[in-house]
């Protein structure tokens, strides 16, 4: 028997085993096993056991019942029987000795609650570790999915130490196949963290609305995530939780690799001392509880979830991968227990005979993925990718796009970049921008300073009304950043902006020009409006259907199994001289910044024209103030936990009145 402490309520409570019946004989059939063959896992198993056996949790240990304590390791001598003592007898207790309240609840989420930055909209789903929320981020203003932790793995210091780290770290994995993590924060008395919001639906719901998959689009489907698994696992970080329900299809065919990256670190020795911190749908316990999901769970990870490696993530994605083939889970059972026994001892049912349209080939690397012992697996997700990427006829690193593919591509940049409207636009700036210099220099000449004043404050009125309109449209890199850095600065730095402002109003209306302020700006700002009305949504108009036709060629490309980052290059390399602005509104900014630096030269070497230039500096400015921020935060919040946590304050004894 062992005792624990509850993190919650910090009550005591003692957990045995009734072991099961294990056979040392596999039984017939089997052609692969771990070393012994679970014939009864017990009645009382609900979720993930710890090991091949029945937990009974007590409120109190057995009279005379060894047991053993898990902080000091030691075995306690028997507890006596507790005497009964009679009602009559029993000592009463004094108002000043009563037991401390239990400490409050913090405020649980709910929708239209602020977080930080964030503020909740709808509830997205639920697990062990809390409630999953689609959020609205202030700042960027964009859509981002935000897990709520419970409140009982808040209280736990050492679970929010390691959970920081964890989500830091992870939050360093970028890639197009995995879920992003942008920030963790507390607030009202919440720990939380937001992540890249995936505008589609899991496989599950994919395979549970269509049935089976075609072979080559499931493959296609898996290849894309064991290429965000294997960016993982190459940093050292473990998934062990790979279902279809984790596997997120995007609106543009691109498989996202969620809830990874915060499950185990490799790379820690002190990992083998702590309970785990996940994200998957599981209760966060104690270090000797599996993690994972029972259906897709690898042999080894039963018998012991603390001593798995990368390869207990391609069994899983084996299981994933026969799930998307055959319409079902390769082992199932009436309990957990049952379907956890057939993943140590019986073999599947290979996918071709579930599926006859399912290759012979696919069907043989479904199941060494699958193989009960990790030797037999393939030796690491590099192999899977290289077996997958063979059956689909891609070869990595070497592309040749086909020639319907190139023209395409070429069309639709040509008429993008030659846009009527997108001329007219073009041209009724250069004239308004070459009157307006002119009416302000010839003001000058002639004396009307005032005017010229006046001019100018109108010229660069108008101009940003109509980036900010375009900008909020067309969500502008530029003014995305700019929003953020305002919203988060300091209530000091709005208060000398405010101030600053309401001088320039009070010295205006002071000379008698607030009026004439107020109308320029009335003015240019109409001008702003009717330019974005009258031109520049007419350009989105007239280019989005050649962008629509790209992403949707790209779409077929992703489902043929091309990696993303070559479909880049190769959007990139067969644009033309001017790539950048058609690129930028397929990819984004930040993507057209990482394409420039990787393919931005032509074949003397020589860079290529660049669209919008006068950004850059602005953009890598501000990137460099929110870099610091952020590095502030993260600092500040694994001090505060990593701080001891404040007793709760004990009652005052008042010393008892004299009769």
């Amino acid at each position: 028997m062992k005792r624990r402490t509850c993190g919650a309520c910090r009550r005591e409570y003692w957990v045995s085993w009734a072991e099961p019946q294990v056979s040392r004989t596999p039984p017939a059939g089997v052609a692969e096993s771990s070393g012994a063959t679970v014939t009864d896992l017990g009645v009382g198993i609900e979720a993930a056991p710890t090991r091949v056996g029945r937990r009974v949790v007590t409120e109190r240990p057995p009279a005379d019942f060894p047991i053993e304590d898990e902080v000091t390791d030691k075995r306690l001598p028997a507890r006596p029987a507790r005497q009964q003592v009679p009602e009559g007898q029993r000592p009463t207790r004094r108002a000043s000795e009563k037991r401390l309240a239990p400490p409050s609840v913090p405020e649980a989420a709910q929708a239209g609650l602020q977080l930080g930055g964030l503020q909740l909209l709808a509830r997205i789903g639920s697990g062990g570790m809390g409630t999953v929320w689609l959020a609205r981020q202030i700042s960027l203003d964009r859509n981002v999915a935000v897990k709520v932790l419970k409140p009982a793995l808040g209280d736990d210091p050492a679970f929010v130490i390691q959970f920081n780290r964890e989500a830091l770290a992870a939050a360093q994995l970028v890639h197009h196949n995995i879920v992003q993590i942008y920030d963790i924060g507390f607030d009202r008395e919440l720990h939380y963290f937001s992540m890249e919001y995936v505008d589609g639906e899991p496989l599950s719901a994919l395979v549970k609305r269509e049935g089976r998959l075609d072979p080559e689009v499931a493959a296609g489907y898996v290849l894309q995530a064991a290429r965000g698994l294997k960016f993982a696992h190459d940093r050292q970080m473990i998934h062990r939780d790979v279902k279809p329900e984790n596997l997120l299809l995007n609106r543009d065919g691109i498989i996202k690799v969620a809830d990874l990256g915060l499950v185990k670190r490799v790379d820690r020795r002190e990992e083998e001392q702590k309970p785990s911190s996940t994200l998957t749908d599981l209760d966060f316990v104690s270090g000797d509880v599996v993690m994972g999901t029972p259906a897709y769970m690898a042999p080894e990870q039963v018998l012991d979830s603390k001593k798995v490696d990368a390869r207990a993530d391609i069994y899983s994605l084996g299981c994933s991968l026969y799930e998307l083939l055959t319409g079902r889970a390769p082992f199932e059972g009436e309990s957990t227990g049952q379907v956890l026994a057939q993943h140590v001892s019986e073999p599947p049912v290979p996918p071709e005979q579930r599926n006859h349209r399912v290759p012979p080939a696919l069907s043989a690397l479904t199941l060494q993925m699958m193989a009960k012992k990790p030797e037999g697996r393939l030796p690491d997700m590099g192999a899977v990718i290289a077996a997958l990427e063979r059956f689909l006829g891609v070869e990595s690193g070497v592309f040749s796009p086909r020639e319907e593919h190139a023209a395409l591509l070429e069309r639709s940049v040509d008429a993008f970049n030659r846009s009527k409207w997108a001329f007219r636009q073009r041209l009724a700036r250069v004239l308004f921008v070459s009157l307006a210099l002119a009416v302000v220099g010839g003001a000058l000449a002639l004396g009307f300073s005032v005017f010229a004043l006046w001019a100018a404050l109108f010229i660069v009125t108008s101009s940003l009304t109509s980036a900010l309109i375009n900008g909020v449209v067309g969500r502008s890199a530029l003014l995305l950043r700019l929003r953020h850095l305002a919203l988060g600065a300091p209530l000091w730095t709005w208060a000398v902006s405010f101030a600053l402002l309401g001088l320039f109003a009070g010295t205006l209306g002071w000379l008698g020009h607030l009026v004439s302020l107020v109308e320029n700006l009335a003015l240019a700002a109409a001008v702003g409006l009717v330019s974005v009305l009258a031109l520049d949504r007419r350009v989105l108009q007239e280019r989005r259907p050649q962008v629509a036709a790209v992403e949707e060629m790209l779409k077929g490309m992703r489902l043929r199994g091309l990696e993303e980052q070559t479909l880049r290059q190769f959007v990139c390399r067969y644009s033309g001289e001017r790539w950048e602005a058609f690129y930028e509104a397929l990819f984004g900014y930040d993507a057209k910044l990482q394409a420039r630096a990787r393919w931005g030269r032509d074949e003397k070497g020589e860079p290529r024209k660049r669209y919008g230039a006068w950004r850059d500096p602005l953009i890598r400015f501000i990137d460099a103030r929110l870099e610091k921020r952020r590095q502030r935060r993260e600092a500040q919040q694994l001090a505060e936990a990593a701080a001891p946590a404040k007793p709760p304050p004990l009652p005052s004894k008042r010393p008892a009145r004299a009769r």
